[in-house]
Order: structure tokens, then C-alpha cells, then sequence
């Protein structure tokens, strides 16, 4: 698979997802810095960062991809201007290895790998980015299970959600799975959603998300989890005739669950909706709120929405972009509104955009050309959303415009699961230093 296509998996879902629909009809509160920059090597063929997230020192850790004439991961770590102070190289003789997550935990970092494009692997690591443990986590059949998250729990261990992908479906269903604090399987199952996402709650349980197969109509489908794994309750939410689907529910602060999403006006309409909806914790709606993109085709649908300093984060594709970025208040007022893309004709592409606690973000992906590798991109915003003024990376409007209280009706539905039989397998993943040099992305 070359990096192309490698690049545009993630960003793929949501296309897909509306393809599907329409065919059926720690870090400090002082003020961040913001910071652009690109993480390369000589003789590399590029790189390509996965995901970031910040730490509790006030710094940040991405995981991402090295392609040479192997596929290896790479982890960087930086401080809060975006200076690396370690970065590691993670090889597998005869593999190919791609970092797709990274978090931090309270001694270290665990991450999710794809071994050869469709084998997970978690890996610990202790705080200089040294595995600690190692495991893959074979699903079986060509194609595998594309991780979705990871994080730690309160118990000290691990919730991994990922799309099983080994199914005669178009998509396959949300795959979860507890690990203890040393990988070894707590429970795994798989629920009748998709595409899916599998967030922990502080209980100890978790909150699933994904949407119905749309026969004939797309519903948005939303189950609460205890510690083993199990429903306790699960609810369908429609809007209107038209088709809908829930892409993610993460639980909020104040003890509730917000959910992103899109929908479409009725049967046969070619234009979606991005959808934020607020729940408590037993399923009650609070608001529900729409959102008309820029006039691009297929519309506006919104891929993820997480809690941070002000408000939201909302993500969100149009038919103009694969990937923007939005601040909401706490009950769904923009604030303001970030696509990013670069005005010296590189290809920009954003992989992941996550909170900070300022109030801004950070977002990691690549920038290249056919004159150019692509770099690993590292990029901060500050609380308004800006980037450095430099003339490189510029932020646009996407052209994200509210609708008002979008008039969502809740439903008990029992949703389906089914035990998995994933037996977990040791790795020799080999951890060396990485030679990456950081430039300024705002200097080519």
C-alpha cells in the first residue's frame, strides 16, 4: 500500500460514511506558545504524523510513520515550543510497523501500532519512549482492524477500540477491548455498530458510538458500557426521515456524553448536516444542535467533538476538505473556526487535531509535493485558533454555519455484541534512537 493511500484511510471514513448513506438514501494553563514545525531526515521518503497529544510537563508526544524502504513508526517527543528533547524509531525485522496512537500514562506512554497494515499492536513505554510491553493482537483475515483509540483506564490499565474490519460488510462492526495494566485481555467484544468509537468513562465503564446499517434508514445508535463490557443501556436517536449517524460520544466534564454526528434533511437529500448532541448519563438528551457546511458537494459532517478548556473541539469534513476544526461554547456556540492548508503549494494533510489546555489545539499530519518528501507536521494553535503569521500554513473558514436545535427523539434499542476469541501475541519491536531534524514550518 503506497503512502498515499496510506494517508487517506482516516480521512476516507467519512467519505465512505456518506457514500453509504446517500446509496441507501496535562500541560500548564499558562498561554501555550504556537509553534509550526517539520520533523525530517535525509534519505527518508517521508513522514507522516498519526496523532499528538499533549503532556503534563507542558510538552507533547506524536507517533507516526518513517517510509524508507521499510514502513517503520516513529515517536517524537517535544517541549511546548516544539524542540525535541527524544525521539525513537520502532522496527520489526520483516514488518512494517505504523504508528497510529499514542497517550500518555502515569508513567509513561502507551501506543497502538498496525503491523503490516492490519495487525494492532500495544506497546507501553517508559518515559524515555523505551517499550516497556508489547503485544499484537491478530483479528485474523487480510485486512484487520483499523485502531480508533486508546486510553488508560482508572484501573491502571487500557480500553482500545478499533473497526473490525475481517467482515463480509462494507464496514465491520466496533471491536473493544480491556487490557490490565500488562496487555492481557479483560474482555473484547464486538458491538453492532459502525463505523464506531470506544471511549472510557470514569466508572470504569465506557461509551460506544456508531450508527445502524441503513436499512433503510441511517439511525444513530448510542450504548453505555459498564467495567466487563456490557450495556446498560443502549438508544437509537432519529432526526426526522432522512438518514443520520453518530461518528463519536466522549464523555464531558460535568458528568455527561457529547456525541458529533451528521444527518440529512429527508430520503434522497444529496447534502449532509454536521450534528452535536449532548446526553446525560443515562441517555437523556440535553441539546442537539446542526450545522450547514460550505457549498461542496456532499455537505458537512462532523467525525469527532472533545471536551476542552471553553467548550468543545468539534471535527469536521466538508466536501471542500477532509479534515477542519471548530471551538464551540459548552452548549454549541461557535466560537471560532480553523481549515488549515498551505499557500505555497504543498500538500497539507491533517491526521489529528487534539485539545490543549489553553484553550487551542494541536494538530499533526504531513506537508509535501512531488518536489518534495513529505515532513511530519507539527503545529500549534493558540486559544483563537491561530497559527504563527509566517505566510505558510494559513487558516481559512471552512464555512461552518449553525442551524439551530436539531429535534433528535431517543428510542431504547438493545444493541447487538458478541464475544471475541483474540488471542494476544508477543512482539520484539526494537526501540533506536531516530536521527529526524526539525525546521521551521513556516521556512520551507
Amino acid at each position: 500500500m503506497n503512502l498515499s493511500v496510506r494517508v487517506s484511510i482516516r480521512a476516507a471514513t467519512f467519505a465512505a460514511t456518506l457514500a453509504l448513506a446517500l446509496a441507501a438514501n496535562a500541560q500548564s494553563l499558562r498561554p501555550a506558545a504556537s509553534f509550526d514545525k517539520l520533523y525530517a531526515a535525509p534519505g527518508a521518503a517521508g513522514y507522516l504524523g498519526r496523532a499528538i497529544a499533549p503532556t503534563r510537563d507542558g510538552g507533547y508526544i506524536l507517533i507516526g510513520e518513517q517510509s524508507t524502504t521499510t514502513i517503520d513508526a516513529v515517536a517524537i517527543k517535544t517541549d511546548g515550543d516544539g524542540t525535541v528533547q527524544w525521539q525513537q524509531l520502532y522496527r520489526l525485522p520483516g514488518h512494517s510497523l505504523d504508528g497510529q496512537l499514542i497517550a500518555q500514562t502515569a508513567g509513561g506512554y502507551v501506543a497502538v501500532l498496525l503491523m503490516d497494515m492490519h495487525t494492532l499492536v500495544v506497546m507501553t513505554l517508559d518515559a524515555n519512549g523505551q517499550p516497556v510491553w508489547q503485544f499484537a493482537y491478530p483479528t485474523g483475515g487480510a485486512i484487520g482492524a483499523l485502531p480508533s483509540s486508546i486510553e488508560p483506564t482508572a484501573d491502571g490499565g487500557y480500553l482500545l477500540g478499533a473497526t473490525d474490519y475481517d467482515v463480509p460488510d462494507l464496514f465491520g462492526p466496533l471491536w473493544g477491548v480491556k487490557l490490565d495494566a500488562q496487555g492481557a485481555i479483560q474482555w473484547q467484544r464486538a458491538f453492532g455498530v459502525l463505523p464506531g468509537t470506544l471511549h472510557a468513562l470514569p466508572d470504569g465503564g465506557a461509551v460506544v458510538a456508531g450508527y445502524k446499517l441503513c436499512t433503510p434508514q441511517c439511525v444513530p445508535w448510542i450504548a453505555r458500557l459498564d467495567a466487563d463490557g456490557r450495556p446498560t443501556w443502549a438508544k437509537q436517536f432519529r432526526l426526522g426521515t432522512g438518514n443520520a449517524f453518530a461518528q463519536s460520544a466522549r464523555p464531558t466534564a460535568d458528568g455527561g456524553i457529547v456525541v458529533a454526528g451528521g444527518y440529512y434533511d429527508a430520503p434522497g437529500s444529496a447534502t449532509s448536516h454536521a450534528l452535536l448532541a449532548k446526553l446525560d448519563l443515562g441517555g437523556a438528551l440535553q441539546w442537539a444542535q446542526g450545522y450547514a457546511g460550505s457549498p461542496c458537494g456532499a455537505g458537512v459532517g462532523a467525525f469527532d467533538a472533545m471536551p476542552m478548556t471553553g467548550g468543545l473541539l468539534l471535527g469536521f469534513a466538508t466536501g471542500c476538505s477532509s479534515g477542519s476544526v471548530a471551538k464551540t461554547d459548552a452548549n454549541g456556540t461557535l466560537i471560532w473556526q480553523d481549515e488549515l492548508s498551505d499557500t505555497r503549494g504543498q500538500e497539507l494533510l491533517t491526521e489529528r487535531y487534539t485539545p490543549t489546555r489553553d484553550g487551542g489545539f494541536v494538530a499533526t499530519g504531513s506537508l509535501g509535493s512531488l518536489r518534495l518528501a513529505p515532513r511530519l507536521l507539527a503545529l500549534k494553535a493558540d486559544r483563537n485558533g491561530q497559527v504563527p503569521r509566517c505566510g505558510g500554513v494559513s487558516v481559512t473558514s471552512p464555512g461552518l454555519t449553525p442551524l439551530g436545535a436539531a429535534a433528535l427523539v431517543a428510542t431504547d434499542a438493545p444493541i447487538v455484541t458478541e464475544d471475541t476469541l483474540v488471542v494476544p501475541v508477543a512482539t520484539a519491536i526494537v526501540a533506536t534512537p531516530s536521527s529526524l531534524v526539525t525546521s521551521n514550518g513556516c521556512r520551507l
